[in-house]
């Protein structure tokens, strides 16, 4: 499903540059932004593991009983 999603992103970005660019360069500007988009995902999902693995590699405090 993120490829498929990754693609429309791409197809919907060339067709939108498509009258002012040359089509081989509308298409590679489609598949560079779908590019960043992927690489933005990548660094979201890098950084929400990084804080969820510091949260549980923390020990655990214990009270004192008395």
């Amino acid at each position: 499903m993120g490829l498929a999603v990754l693609v429309a992103l791409a197809t919907q970005r060339r067709d939108a540059l498509a009258a002012s660019l040359a089509d081989q360069r509308a298409v590679t500007e489609g598949f560079s932004f779908a590019l960043r988009i992927a690489a933005a995902l990548v660094v979201l999902g890098a950084v929400l593991i990084a804080t969820m693995l510091r949260d549980t590699t923390r020990p655990a405090t214990q009270k004192a009983v008395g």
